[in-house]
């Protein structure tokens, strides 16, 4: 199972693309209006028509996950069953894309990954948070 992720300002999965905004960003400040992570999931034929869990959780450098003031963590969990396409060649992998969205986030300066679970496979996407500059007086 092969999994690509791109950090964006905004993504959009429509139709089985992928339609991202200021994408491919890794630094950013404290207070994050809206982030996006853009998902594309190479599934083996083998895992299609079958129920697959998928997560998306935030953890900070020291591999902690992170929480919010509920003491919830930080991200999403969900399950999809991918079918197989009229037509698809037997044996070839199906790609299916994810866009999730992450609504006002503020964040403490240091380096954040975003872990992403997907039945077998697992991967991230790293950011950091550098502190605000000072503005104008």
């Amino acid at each position: 199972m092969k999994i690509y992720m791109l950090l964006a300002d905004a993504a959009q999965q429509v139709n089985g693309k992928l339609f991202i905004l200021g994408g491919g960003w890794d630094i950013t400040s404290t207070h994050i209006p809206s982030m996006s992570v853009a998902i594309k999931v190479e599934i083996p034929w083998t895992s299609t028509n079958k129920k697959l869990d998928w997560s998306l959780k935030l953890v900070n450098e020291d591999g902690n996950f992170i929480r919010d003031e509920a003491g919830n963590f930080i991200g999403t969990v969900g399950e999809v069953e991918v079918g197989r396409p009229p037509g698809h060649q037997e044996g070839a992998p199906i790609s299916f894309p994810m866009a999730i969205n992450i609504n006002s986030l503020t964040l403490q300066p240091g380096r954040y990954e975003w872990h992403f679970t997907f039945a077998e496979g697992f991967e991230t996407v790293s950011f950091v948070v550098r502190a605000q500059l000072p503005g104008p007086a």
